[in-house]
C-alpha cells in the first residue's frame, strides 16, 4: 500500500516539480561520484571552457558535464583545506543550477566562475 501511496503522489506532481526533482537525484549521484581524486591539475581549463559553453548555449549535456566538474572540485578543496575555493565552487554550481532552470544570469556567472577559476588555481 506504501508503494502505491507513493507512486501515486509523485505520478500527480507537475512536469516541472518531476524535471527538479530528477536534476537533484543527478546532482547527488554526480557528487557521489566525483571524488575529490577525479579533479586533477588540468582540469581548471575543462572547468572553465564547460561552464562558459554552459553560460552561453544552456545545453543540459554541457551544464551537467560543468556541474559535476565543480562538485568534483569542491570535493578536491575540501580535502586539502582551501575553504575559499570549496566556497567558490560551491558558488560555482549554484549559478550552473540556476541557468539550467532559465535565470539570466549573464555576466554574474561569468565573474563567479574567474573568482572560483583564482581561488583554485593552487589546488
Amino acid at each position: 500500500m506504501f508503494n502505491a501511496l507513493c507512486f501515486k503522489d509523485c505520478c500527480s506532481w507537475k512536469k516541472s516539480d518531476k524535471k527538479l526533482f530528477l536534476r537533484l537525484i543527478l546532482i547527488l549521484l554526480t557528487a557521489f561520484h566525483s571524488g575529490p581524486s577525479a579533479f586533477g591539475e588540468s582540469a581548471l581549463p575543462s572547468l572553465s571552457k564547460f561552464s562558459k559553453e554552459c553560460f552561453r548555449n544552456r545545453k543540459p549535456f554541457i551544464c551537467q558535464k560543468a556541474l559535476a566538474m565543480s562538485e568534483s572540485l569542491q570535493s578536491r578543496a575540501e580535502a586539502k583545506k582551501n575553504f575559499a575555493c570549496q566556497t567558490m565552487a560551491l558558488g560555482l554550481a549554484a549559478e550552473v543550477i540556476m541557468i539550467q532552470m532559465n535565470s539570466r544570469r549573464g555576466t554574474q556567472s561569468e565573474e563567479v566562475l574567474d573568482k572560483t577559476l583564482n581561488f583554485c588555481k593552487d589546488l
